[in-house]
């Protein structure tokens, strides 16, 4: 029996209420009479949730594999990109000569994940070298969590050979084609006070040319780094690289008011395309909702 799992959001909810949609096929040999099932979702709080299915499921044809469903409600108000463990117990009957058997009990173990969308596109700032990707290689999977294809200028796909010009050009046009920019400043080059550290060069110069595109910039700054330059200019978030755990927490707060500004961007860029083709020219700033605050009080939490 092959099992599906896809989650969609609830049509008839206006808050975070999603349906967990749960789908059995019956790929084998035998007839089955599906009873139940019972849903365990530990980090969401659910333990044993019963929903009662009493479907039968033939064994499939040449043409047809006979399928169930059921479903969960879900609210994902917090944590809601990050994988989840799965388990159900599913109660199944046999049909043999003729005749259902007692109920038998099927365990699935799994994951699911639930994924923004749309997709956008995210320009990620950070060291390429080997000995230092261990913290932005966890940091960037976080970010795709939450929605965003990301590009790395010597990262896949974005790891071939390029001349200087070619160099800057290529990042030049990554940052354009950003909808937002991280950065993720990891120790490099410790000072001479044996205190406080810096990062990688390449930082301040994307910074840089993020600023200059006026494009939405969050940087994650590893502890003890002293960040200076344009890159300072930014939100940023401090970082322990010996305790990531609260990287998700963070993003928690922060992921929403970025995705929301880069909505509201989209929409505000669409309508200015409008007036252009129309004649007309719209004369005014658009105002990006800060997160400084946000991260204030994060920070003041966690201390």
């Amino acid at each position: 029996m092959k099992i599906y799992k896809e989650i969609q959001p609830d049509p008839y909810s206006n808050n975070n209420t999603h349906i967990l949609k749960i789908t059995f096929e019956n790929d084998g040999k035998i007839h089955y009479f599906l009873q139940g099932c019972y849903i365990s979702i530990p980090d969401l709080n659910i333990y044993n949730y019963y929903k009662e299915i009493n479907k039968n499921l033939p064994k499939p044809n040449w043409f047809f594999n006979h399928k169930a469903y059921t479903s969960i409600p879900l609210n994902l108000i917090q944590k809601i990109v990050f994988p989840y463990n799965f388990e159900m117990k599913i109660l199944v009957r046999r049909l043999e000569k003729g005749k259902f058997t007692p109920p038998n009990s099927l365990l699935l173990e799994s994951r699911f994940q639930f994924i923004p969308s749309p997709i956008y596109r995210a320009f990620i700032s950070r060291s390429v070298r080997e000995n230092e990707k261990y913290a932005p290689d966890i940091i960037s999977q976080y970010i795709q969590y939450w929605g965003f294809s990301p590009y790395t200028v010597g990262i896949h796909p974005l790891n071939k050979q390029y001349s200087d010009v070619e160099l800057l050009d290529e990042i030049n046009n990554q940052i354009q084609m950003a909808d937002v920019v991280f950065g993720i400043a990891t120790r490099r080059d410790q000072l001479a006070n044996n205190l406080h550290w810096k990062t990688f060069e390449w930082l301040q110069g994307e910074t840089g040319m993020a600023l200059s595109k006026k494009k939405q910039i969050l940087i994650l700054v590893e502890r003890g780094i002293d960040l200076s330059g344009p890159a300072s200019k930014c939100d940023c978030i401090v970082f322990d690289s010996y305790n990531l755990k609260k990287i998700p927490l963070f993003f928690d707060k922060i992921m929403p008011i970025i995705r929301e500004n880069i909505k509201k961007r989209l929409g505000t860029e669409a309508l200015f395309k409008i007036l252009l083709l129309g004649g007309t020219l719209a004369v005014g700033g658009f105002a990006i909702k800060g997160i400084s605050d946000t991260i204030k009080e994060m920070h003041e939490k966690t201390e």
